[in-house]
């Protein structure tokens, strides 16, 4: 008797009107969360519970106004449950479609960076470093400078000069633009030079001159050894002995400390002995 008697007292109308605010506090705080879908699900809820409640009540009722009483309270319910859960799911589709923006907005925001920067990056020649490289072997030798990095090299100047007496030294010539991969030729020539006091690398005496280039992204400076090859004096061996950043950072980009040069048979056979 007593459980049925708490049973009542949980179904009266206070009890419920207490169960109903309590869900109907966690619907609008759902809803102030963004967690839509579970809020339409616990208003769902209550509307059954008040649903159910309203069906004891109209069971008291005479069957005529039972009927009529459940059919005008069940439908002015579900009418407002619709309504509610409509009105839920449509700030739950308007929050998807505002985040959709911010997505998409953040995906430009990060496109146009990523632009910027590799448009900065082209037009400021990035870490892209040039390179001087002989291309013949024998006197006079000619050369090319080489765009070592991926982006374009700017307004590239390149000078040259010997660093030991008797000092030779070539004004600085514009180049313009190096793109990546590419290469220009210098307008000048050199023939090197042993004399008698010169350094030695190993058992042979070298020659050395400084390549001086400046680019937007920096000064550079190389500095490129020669010596004759052992079986014949016509050809030189050449080492690009370091590759020096100057401005800021500054930094050692390449050393090398072989020489190399090419097979010249057939000028060997031409020079005298």
């Amino acid at each position: 008797m007593r459980i049925c008697d708490a049973l009542r007292g949980a179904w009266s109308w206070t009890s419920v009107g207490w169960f109903v605010a309590l869900l109907v506090g966690a619907w609008g705080a759902l809803l102030g969360t963004g967690d839509f879908k579970i809020a339409i699900a616990i208003f769902a809820l209550t509307g059954a519970i008040v649903a159910a409640k309203w069906l004891t009540v109209c069971l008291s009722y005479r069957p005529k106004r039972r009927t009529l009483f459940l059919v005008i309270g069940e439908s002015l319910l579900v009418v407002v449950v619709i309504l509610v859960v409509m009105w839920t799911h449509s700030k739950d589709v308007r929050a998807a479609k505002d985040r959709n923006e911010r997505d998409e907005q953040a995906k430009t925001i990060e496109k146009l960076r990523k632009e910027a920067a590799d448009t900065h990056t082209d037009l400021t020649g990035g870490d892209a470093y040039p390179e001087v490289v002989a291309q013949s072997f024998v006197s006079p030798m000619r050369f090319l400078i080489f765009n070592r990095g991926k982006s374009p090299l700017q307004n590239v100047s390149v000078s040259m000069r010997r660093s030991d007496p008797p000092h030779q030294h070539f004004d600085s010539v514009f180049l313009g633009v190096i793109p990546v991969d590419g290469n220009r030729e210098l307008p000048f020539t050199i023939s090197p030079i042993i004399n008698s006091d010169a350094a030695y690398v190993d058992d042979r005496q070298i020659d050395s001159w400084i390549v001086e280039i400046s680019a937007t992204n920096g000064m550079f400076e190389q500095r490129m050894d020669f010596r004759r090859t052992k079986d014949c004096d016509a050809v030189w061996e050449t080492r690009s002995t370091f590759i020096w950043k100057l401005s800021e950072p500054q930094s050692v980009i390449k050393r090398q400390a072989d020489f190399w040069s090419l097979n010249l048979t057939n000028v060997c056979h031409q020079s005298p002995t």
